[in-house]
């Protein structure tokens, strides 16, 4: 329970018998399909498709500094379809309405996705498809915010994200800088186990990193190479585990 006090008292620790190492909590769609996703992202690379970068956005605003200079670096590479970019700001309609003055003068390139049902039949036509330019996606509701992340990742090639909830999934990811000290280790493991890179922790960091995953294939196929080994010893299966743990039934895939 470290850091859990605010004073910084020490407290007592867990119990041992309420502790269980399970693994990382991911969905079981994104784990089951991981061997498909990966081969479909080094056919995609092997291709030379535009790469396909996922921006998740916080509801508080947050970076928005960091978010801003994404976009700029990014636009001159979807304009020459070297990349294409997938901002999901989730239900937070102010984040759209700052976005648009960042864009203003871009507004040909934008493709909006406001709506599940859209959502799902555009991520389902880019699986086998090629995907192009710059989409934005925004909900009016947290279930279809937060799900659409991870319906996208399938589809992606990396995410960029802050080293928090979401640096335990099995997508190659682009860490940037923490909001939360916490998340330090979030962005330690992803790089430990090898499925992203270290925390980018300036602009400047976070920009090159994203020019090597669009130029360079060999960071992107280790990664994959990497998702693909952690599956096979159960890195990724700390869902099914924690299901175990509540039922006293095996999941068997």
């Amino acid at each position: 329970m470290r850091g859990f006090d605010d004073k910084g008292k020490v407290l007592k620790p867990v119990p041992q018998d309420a502790i269980h190492f399970t693994g990382h909590h991911v969905d079981h769609e994104l784990v089951e399909n991981i061997e498909v996703d990966c081969g479909d992202r080094l056919d995609r690379m092997k291709a030379k498709e535009p790469r396909r970068f996922l921006v998740t956005m916080g509801g508080a605003g947050a970076q928005r500094e960091l978010f801003k200079a994404i976009i700029e670096h990014a636009i001159p590479l979807i304009e020459k379809d070297k990349i294409a970019l997938f901002i999901n700001l989730g239900d937070h309609k102010d984040n759209w309405t700052w976005l648009q003055e960042q864009l203003v003068q871009h507004k040909e390139l934008i493709n909006t996705h406001f709506t599940w049902e859209d959502t799902k039949q555009f991520t389902d036509g880019i699986r086998k498809k090629s995907a192009h330019g710059l989409h934005i996606f925004l909900f009016d509701n947290t279930f279809h915010a937060v799900y659409a992340s991870n319906y996208l990742m399938r589809v992606m090639d990396v995410m960029i994200t802050k080293p928090s909830e979401l640096a335990f999934y099995p997508i190659p990811k682009i860490f940037n800088a923490r909001v939360g000290g916490h998340e330090m280790w979030g962005a330690i493991r992803g790089a430990e186990i090898g499925d992203s890179t270290v925390e980018t922790r300036t602009i400047p960091q976070t920009l090159q990193a994203i020019d090597l995953l669009t130029e360079a294939d060999d960071l992107l196929t280790m990664y994959c190479d990497c998702i693909v080994k952690n599956k096979s010893i159960g890195i990724y299966d700390g869902a099914y585990k924690s299901v175990e743990l509540a039922t006293g039934k095996k999941f068997n895939r």
